[in-house]
């Protein structure tokens, strides 16, 4: 500190620091909110309610410093405002720490690898909902960056076109209860969590708002966490795919 004297310098440098313990957690691309926060409390960090309370602010917590925050609309029939915005990465957690830091350390890496991204959703005239939202789906169905700018082209197609209804039609979030599809709404973590599966049928009410068979445009929230690579593919899709009308398609995933 300044003003310190010579011997008050010494004493504090040859003083015995206590460290702090820390655990270094990887959470890939894709993975869900419920998926995150299982994560969380299998290492031994908070609990599953307790983060996902936090992560959607329904405990109070307030993150309205970050603009992407602020800018999620409160969409009726959204199951968790925190999906799509927990950023996937390897992270460096205290032990200790609050349910409200560890959450915040997702919440300032999505902030920072998006943050170049808000002048081109601003041209485009869309929002950085809706980009998260398509670039969840986009995670699910390209697998590998490679793949994720043709994926975005056909559902942009699908979104504008009178023909397709302006349907996602994704088997990702759908009424399609196939054990072989990573269903958001079916066999998930999500839905595990809501307990879907166990009552043997998705609620009508969530069918609504993410079924992507039924409803035109974007489902209520997003189906994962996706990585930048993705959201970049949302907000940039292929242009030669999209010139040339592509709806379908198969990828190397």
């Amino acid at each position: 500190r300044s003003g310190m004297d010579y011997n008050t310098i010494l004493k504090t440098l040859s003083a015995q620091q206590v460290k702090r313990k820390t655990i270094t957690i990887t959470f890939p691309e894709g993975y869900t909110a419920v998926a995150i926060a299982q994560k969380m409390e299998e290492n031994g960090l908070c609990s599953v309610d307790d983060f996902l309370a936090c992560a959607n602010g329904e405990d109070g917590s307030d993150f309205s410093q970050y603009d992407f925050w602020n800018a999620i609309p409160d969409t009726e029939g959204r199951l968790m405002k925190c999906e799509g915005y927990l950023f996937p990465d390897t992270y460096e957690f205290f032990t200790d720490d609050s349910v409200y830091n560890y959450v915040n350390t997702f919440y300032k890496e999505f902030d920072a690898k998006t943050s170049d991204l808000w002048d081109t959703i601003n041209e485009k005239g869309t929002t950085m909902n809706d980009v998260v939202i398509l670039a969840s789906f986009i995670q699910e169905e390209a697998g590998m960056p490679a793949e994720d700018a043709k994926v975005s082209a056909c559902f942009h197609n699908r979104l504008e076109s009178e023909w397709a209804e302006h349907k996602l039609e994704s088997n990702a979030s759908s009424y399609i209860m196939n054990d072989s599809d990573n269903n958001y709404l079916w066999n998930s973590p999500t839905a595990a969590y809501y307990g879907w599966p166990e009552q043997g049928a998705i609620p009508d009410d969530v069918l609504a708002h993410y079924d992507t068979y039924r409803i035109s445009g974007l489902p209520a929230g997003a189906i994962t966490n996706p990585g930048i690579d993705a959201i970049a593919a949302a907000l940039n899709p292929d242009q030669e795919y999209l010139d040339e009308g592509y709806y379908f398609f198969v990828t190397g995933n």
